[in-house]
């Protein structure tokens, strides 16, 4: 994406811009992420983009958008008026790998709430805010947290490149590794172990969730903490 701040750019501009971006890609394969450059930074250096990780999913999420348009377009849905576009805005759950479904908000019955169901409900807003921070704390090296409070949710997607085999490092901080032996007298290489990684998180989920689930996984729910 080339930004055109003032609308100065010129041809010979945008193809060096191009150019660099072709470069780059090749260098780093069909895995690179989002590339934005503009006049003051051609070469998309300085700007912070999210991973490919998160690129992949939001262009999955713009070949759904383009579905849904598609099917609108040439009328091929029943559904007419704002229930035909509901699949624009539905999250697909299959995209991540441990999905945590938090307890909904007790339901009110018309009247107003008493003083002591407020502050229940704000100490559990400040645990479930505190929940997330804690994941995003510990495991922001080899996962993305993704909070969804409409829909009670919390979802984790691993990064691929945190499970490459590699040596003990300080940046692998408090995640739990597998050590895997090497031959002769090399170090031994560390993975980071998903089992100890999916029960920490069904831990500190305890009392705010229903239950804790790895996506496509046929065991069913790691635990169900609200049971």
């Amino acid at each position: 994406f080339i930004a055109d701040f003032d609308g100065k750019l010129g041809s010979e501009e945008r193809l060096g811009m191009r150019q660099s971006f072709e470069h780059s890609r090749a260098e780093v394969g069909k895995g690179v992420s989002f590339w934005i450059c503009s006049r003051f930074d051609p070469h998309a250096m300085i700007l912070d983009c999210p991973p490919a990780t998160v690129s992949a999913w939001l262009r999955q999420r713009a070949r759904q958008a383009l579905g849904v348009f598609h099917q609108r377009l040439l009328g091929l849905t029943s559904l007419q008026g704002a229930l035909g576009w509901e699949a624009l805005f539905v999250l697909d759950p299959t995209v991540f790998d441990v999905i945590v479904c938090l307890k909904p908000p007790a339901i009110e019955n018309g009247r107003a709430p008493k003083k002591i169901e407020r502050l229940k409900a704000a100490a559990k807003r400040e645990a479930i805010a505190s929940f997330i921070a804690r994941l995003r704390s510990h495991l922001s090296p080899v996962c993305l947290v993704f909070h969804g409070a409409d829909s009670h949710m919390v979802a984790l997607k691993w990064r691929p490149a945190a499970f490459f085999p590699q040596h003990q490092n300080v940046l692998m901080g408090a995640v739990p590794h597998t050590m895997l032996p090497q031959e002769g007298v090399q170090p031994p290489l560390c993975i980071p172990n998903i089992l100890c990684l999916t029960a920490a998180v069904a831990s500190l989920a305890e009392g705010l969730a229903l239950d804790v689930t790895m996506v496509g996984a046929r065991a069913g729910p790691l635990q169900s903490p609200g049971k």
